[in-house]
């Protein structure tokens, strides 16, 4: 069996062909128009992929930052994407299927040289006879097979599946598809004012082409938008009757407590959702929904990306930002007070203040009142 790099950048033949299937999942990618197209969910999952997709990348070796190929590769992942639309990407696949991928493409010296997101129709996790795990990717007529070790595999919402998270569409399908039963309702009451409103009984037969251009001169002089007259003659050849039209309307307050639902399962508010939140807000949205993704693609990536060996030395990948970059202006100025107590460097408070960086800002700096105890120049004459 030949496997086809969805790229085409490669062709690949598995050195074992007989793969045993561990875990299937066909909807790993969703299908459901109401998951995808929902305007109320895009809405939901916006604040998160714009949030991820400002991180940056960071690359360290016990805990020293580099600047080294893997770093650049971070930033420039493949030929298209750069590191936030990578993230982006990510993100807005994890949030409307509950899982999303990443294929990393290495050299022949096991090295890294480019991250390629994964949109597939299904996904399959196999074992090989050697006990190697495998994902395989199908879209189309295309299907492509990787180890398991080469996918950067975000997930979340496990419940019955071991490898994959449930889709949303388990969760929140049924919702979805009463409030657009609802929203059909309102555009069908809309259409319907446009049809049948009157019935003209005739009192005497007459001939039906007759009848015809009775109605047409009654709808054309009184029943247009520019004869705003209100006052139309009376006419014994004919009576009209107006027809009653009982027409459904959705409650609009359970369409909100519909809304509200949605919003609960992806961890919104409508102050989130309308970017008109205050700190306290964001804080509380970011603490909840933001940091628990950053430590995931912070530890995947660093999984993916180095080998175990390399991970014992100290290598990692640390995605990092600052929820104080939705603080308020106070709350920033305040941060200065931090530089002098060696708590934050000069650049990382300018960074914050949307400042650019100084010469020698990445040293800390310190008060000398407020220098270690240990410090020579504290100490008594006797050196008590």
């Amino acid at each position: 069996m030949k496997l086809i790099d969805l790229f085409n950048k490669t062709k690949v033949e598995p050195s074992n062909k007989a793969f045993q299937v561990v875990e299937r999942n066909n909807a790993s990618f969703s299908t459901s128009a109401d998951v995808n197209t929902s305007d109320i969910v895009k809405a939901c999952i916006r604040p998160k992929v714009k949030a991820i997709g400002k991180l940056d990348a960071k690359v360290l070796f016990k805990e020293e930052l580099l600047e080294d190929d893997m770093l650049f590769l971070l930033n420039e992942p493949n030929e298209i994407d750069t590191v936030q639309t990578l993230l982006e990407k990510l993100t807005v696949q994890l949030q409307l299927n509950n899982n999303a991928f990443a294929v990393v493409y290495k050299n022949k010296n096991g090295k890294p040289t480019s991250i390629v997101p994964m949109m597939s129709d299904s996904t399959v996790i196999v074992k090989s006879k050697s006990n190697n795990y495998y994902v395989e990717f199908k879209k189309g007529n295309d299907e492509l097979v990787v180890p398991y070790a080469d996918v950067i595999h975000l997930r979340q919402e496990h419940n019955s599946k071991e490898y994959f998270g449930m889709s949303p569409a388990f969760s929140i399908g049924n919702l979805l598809k009463t409030i657009t039963v609802s929203d059909e309702a309102v555009e069908q009451a809309v259409k319907n004012s446009a049809k049948l409103s009157w019935i003209m009984k005739f009192n005497a037969n007459i001939k039906p082409e007759d009848m015809k251009l009775r109605v047409k001169e009654f709808e054309e002089n009184y029943l247009q938008l520019q004869n705003n007259g209100g006052v139309a003659p009376s006419d014994n050849k004919y009576e009209l009757e107006k027809v009653k039209q009982d027409v459904l309307i959705p409650d609009t307050a359970v369409q909100k407590e519909k809304i509200e639902r949605i919003y609960n399962y992806f961890g919104v508010n409508e102050a989130i959702v309308k970017s008109d939140y205050n700190e306290d807000q964001w804080s509380a949205y970011y603490e909840a929904e933001i940091e628990p993704l950053v430590k995931a693609l912070s530890h995947e990536f660093t999984r993916k990306l180095y080998n175990k060996i390399e991970r014992k030395k100290g290598y990692k990948v640390i995605f990092t930002a600052t929820g104080l970059q939705f603080a308020s202006m106070e709350s920033k100025l305040k941060l200065v007070e931090l530089v002098d107590r060696g708590l934050l460097t000069p650049n990382e408070v300018r960074k914050i203040l949307n400042l650019p960086a100084i010469a020698d800002g990445d040293t800390p700096i310190r008060r000398l009142d407020t220098a270690l105890v240990t410090d020579d120049r504290f100490k008594g004459g006797d050196g008590d």
